[in-house]
């Protein structure tokens, strides 16, 4: 005969509950493995960092870097000097461009007013004028010299101040010529 067990009931609950227990357990144990493994990997990676600083810090500290920051800190600042420099030299030269009636185009325009048989011993050039020295072996080479300079529409008046012979065996004349800019 068989044996009523009255309890039957309860017991099976028990068992079920336990396999949640275990199923609960495994879950938790399941997520404090992965939470400690991510732990663990965090404070790995944030040691490797922390040395990985030490050694940029003591890179950094070292005198050699530190000589080296200095000299490039120096350069900079003569970096800073020669723009400044080199601004101030530019706006200089476009005034004195702006202002400088003297340059290579009238010089070549006074070479090119030359005729034959005239030559320039000094030229002296000022901001406003030109004087022009020399020996020609007549009188007419002067006078073209001094047609052609007033040609040029360069200067306010040109004056020959000066006509000498150059010695008393000599045909050739000295000759100064002062020609005022416009």
């Amino acid at each position: 005969m068989r044996d009523f067990n009255f309890f039957s009931p309860y017991m099976t609950v028990e068992k079920a509950s336990k396999g949640k227990e275990r199923m609960i357990a495994a879950v938790v144990c399941t997520i404090a493995a992965v939470v400690i493994s991510f732990s663990i990997s965090n404070i790995t990676k944030v040691k490797k960092l922390e040395n990985e600083i030490a050694q940029l810090e003591s890179f950094m500290t070292a005198p050699a870097t530190t000589k080296k920051l200095k000299e490039l800190n120096n350069k900079k600042e003569k970096i800073i000097v020669m723009e400044k420099y080199h601004q101030g030299i530019k706006q200089l030269n476009e005034q004195i461009e702006g202002t400088n009636p003297i340059d290579s185009l009238l010089l070549e325009q006074i070479a090119l007013s030359f005729p034959q048989d005239i030559f320039i011993d000094m030229m002296s050039i000022s901001q406003n004028d030109v004087q022009l020295r020399g020996v020609s072996r007549s009188h007419t080479a002067i006078a073209e010299l001094v047609y052609n300079l007033k040609q040029l529409d360069v200067f306010k008046s040109v004056h020959v101040y000066m006509m000498n012979a150059e010695s008393a065996e000599s045909e050739n004349q000295i000759y100064m010529l002062k020609c005022i800019l416009k």
